[in-house]
């Protein structure tokens, strides 16, 4: 899951680590992390929230099997659950990193993807002063365990192959015998256009 030289800064005495998260919101991209000031990851700034709130434990046996996280981020502004109340963030792209502080200089030593995928659920709780949302996160292995709802139709297939109309006599062939080898013997279709 994670390279060699990030569990080897990881694993050092005196390292701290953290988390950065990214989400795609409707109106732009909200990045925080949960150490103190800015932080510049890949020409991006994260802006720290000192305790982000809480990340679920990262389950991975193989990198075959889809995984889930759910990150809860605490004591947000008012207008930034305004704005998770009245979009609609399902399917938008996310990023949980997984940071390496030193921890006498507090500076960032490296960032490294736990997951990277999309949101697939996301839950808003309010208080008298702040808020919190938690988002459930997903990697693309889930996009395979999701069922495909394709149909043998030509609108359906016209969405695919915008043009293409080898489904058009689809609807007619239902109740038809299908006679080989002799056009004489079949029915005529009727043109669809």
């Amino acid at each position: 899951m994670f390279s060699d030289s990030m569990l080897n800064l990881a694993t050092k005495d005196g390292a701290l680590l953290g988390y950065a998260l990214e989400l795609e919101l409707p109106n732009g991209w909200f990045r925080a992390h949960t150490g103190v000031g800015e932080i510049l990851i890949d020409g991006n700034t994260y802006t720290g929230l000192g305790n982000l709130g809480n990340v679920e434990k990262l389950d991975t046996e193989t990198d075959e099997k889809p995984v889930r996280v759910m990150c809860t981020l605490n004591g947000l502004n008012a207008e930034l659950v305004n704005e998770a109340l009245k979009s609609r963030m399902i399917g938008l792209n996310a990023q949980l990193m997984m940071l390496v502080f030193d921890n006498d200089t507090r500076r960032l030593l490296m960032a490294e993807p736990a997951i990277i995928g999309f949101i697939t659920d996301y839950d808003v709780s309010l208080s008298a002063d702040s808020g919190a949302v938690s988002v459930t996160i997903a990697d693309e292995f889930e996009l395979y365990e999701m069922p495909e709802h394709k149909y043998w139709t030509d609108e359906s297939h016209q969405l695919d192959h915008e043009g293409d109309r080898i489904c058009r006599y689809v609807a007619q062939m239902g109740d038809r015998e299908i006679y080989w080898g002799s056009g004489v013997d079949a029915v005529k279709f009727n043109k669809v256009v």
